[in-house]
């Protein structure tokens, strides 16, 4: 009880602490006022240092089995070995959003220790950015998803971590993966204050360049176990599955991977400006679709969480970052342009051009083929809700102001309004009619399947036997009479071979089928 109220406490006061680093940051930066931009620095700071707080009660709950909070119940039990338990801590939903808040915050406060140098207006601007992503998510830790929620009757022991995530991979796979994640989050901040204070100059890129190969590298790692984890615990024999959650992860990767190589011909020449904000931006924006794939559980994933709450506020976070950014871009867009004469096609510079091409087409493939189950089931949802609609308006007939009905034949009939309604009805009899009938012809097979028959070694309608071959059963030698069912009130049904199929069907059905 103690550690959720702490716990809860902590990430509301960083909750306060981020939204004023937010105001404070943009406010500075507008007014360039190098004492209020460190204010809102350390403000942020502030807040990192609350989730820091929140995040080891969290895992001192966890180690000590406080089942008093709903979230050690559901992913530790006592017979789970001690580094399972600790990783219990981001194996569910609100935990590895705290881990990834944690981690943001972490690195978010190594980003803006040294962004001084690069201006009063960028460094406040980016402080501003970065905070407000950790507001989002706090704001989603203390009033969505929080994972210091306190049953009213404590257990005697938990649920335990899924099986599946009991495994060694855990302790490796799931963190590296969601630290890569989040430091996708400090190039974006630091692009976007680039554009909100018009320095478009490769300044913002030698800043970030660590932090982006670092963001870069864990990917990279969280992919290979990935794959290893794949191998020898899904059996899905191989080592890459095109799940929709593998997906996601590897889109960031492959937008970074065209961005480090691009990031070198702005900084010795200029040029690629416009990729190097755009693929830092999709990256992020990647990162941001990724998460509302595995949160909301819309696609079907062996990695997704069930379908909650946290998913529309993800999907309008994501919505609200794409307006921003394409905002950002187009108002900064002639100030991107390159200057001096274009690159060669033959060039290093069009090298890397055609580099980033490709990968971005390769994004795009992998992009469609992620969402497209989604469209589709969106798809056939509207096209069932249209047909409902077109079989409703053609059984009640068409009235003034409402949109034309279908024949029966599929084509819109230019008549009057009654002779469509009786041409509609007839077309929704006739269809009737034919679903009637290919329902009883399936019920008639049924009962013939099931229906008994003379046995293999006897002619129909004799008792004697047939050809017997060596090897049949027996059962061959008996009469017909003694395996046909023997039903009162039905004539014939207990004849041998008697009537054929239509008795076989009326003896089936009185017998209760």
């Amino acid at each position: 009880m103690i550690l959720g109220d702490i716990g809860a406490g902590a990430l509301l006061a960083g909750l306060v602490l981020a939204a004023f680093a937010t105001l404070l940051s943009f406010w500075a930066g507008r007014q360039e006022n190098a004492v209020m931009v460190q204010v809102g620095r350390r403000a942020f700071y502030a807040a990192a240092a609350m989730v820091l707080l929140a995040s080891v009660v969290l895992e001192a709950a966890l180690l000590t089995h406080d089942f008093s909070l709903a979230y050690v119940v559901e992913h530790s039990d006592l017979s789970t070995p001690m580094p399972l338990i600790a990783a219990g801590f981001y194996g569910g939903q609100e935990g590895s959003l705290l881990y990834w808040t944690l981690v943001l915050g972490l690195l978010g406060s190594a980003s803006l220790v040294a962004s001084a140098s690069l201006g009063t207006r960028l460094a406040a601007y980016a402080a501003g950015v970065m905070a407000a992503i950790v507001t989002f998510f706090l704001f989603v830790l203390v009033l969505v998803a929080s994972p210091f929620g306190v049953l009213p009757i404590t257990p005697a022991d938990g649920l335990g971590l899924n099986p599946v995530l009991r495994d060694s991979g855990m302790l490796i796979h799931p963190p590296v993966v969601l630290a890569g994640f989040a430091s996708f989050a400090v190039p974006f901040s630091f692009a976007a204050a680039a554009l909100l204070a018009n320095r478009v100059d490769a300044a913002w890129i030698a800043h970030t360049r660590r932090f982006a190969l670092l963001a870069w590298s864990f990917q990279t790692t969280g992919l290979v176990l990935g794959m290893w984890w794949a191998y020898h615990v899904l059996g899905w024999g191989g080592y890459w599955g095109w799940d929709p959650v593998e997906n996601v992860a590897l889109m960031p990767w492959l937008a970074t991977t065209a961005y480090l190589h691009s990031a070198q011909v702005q900084e010795r020449r200029g040029r690629l400006r416009a990729w190097n904000f755009g693929l830092v931006i999709l990256a992020f924006l990647l990162v941001v679709f990724g998460t509302f794939i595995v949160r909301s559980g819309v696609v079907p994933s062996v990695h997704t969480f069930a379908v909650s709450a946290i998913g529309p506020w993800f999907l309008g976070f994501l919505a609200a970052c794409l307006l921003f950014s394409g905002a950002l871009l187009a108002w900064r867009a002639s100030g991107l342009r390159s200057t001096g004469q274009p690159a060669a096609a033959v060039s290093r510079e069009g090298a890397f051009a055609l580099q980033n091409l490709l990968l971005i087409g390769v994004v795009a493939v992998v992009f469609w083929g992620t969402i497209l189950p989604l469209a589709a089931g969106v798809g056939n949802a509207r096209s069932g809700a249209r047909r409902r609609r077109e079989l409703l308006r053609a059984r009640g007939g068409t009235s003034a102001g409402r949109a034309p009905s279908v024949d029966g034949r599929g084509a819109a009939a230019a008549v009057a309004p009654g002779r469509r309604s009786v041409a509609a009805r007839a077309g929704v009899a006739r269809r009737r009619r034919r679903r009637d009938a290919a329902g009883l012809a399936r019920v008639w097979r049924h009962i013939d399947s099931r229906a008994p028959r003379a046995p293999a070694g006897r002619r129909r309608g004799s008792d004697v036997p047939g050809r017997i071959r060596p090897g049949d059963p027996q059962v061959a030698h008996q009469p017909v009479r003694e395996a046909a069912p023997q039903v009162r009130g039905v004539p014939g049904a207990h004849r041998p071979g008697g009537g054929g199929r239509k008795r076989r069907r009326l003896a089936f059905l009185a017998a209760g089928g």
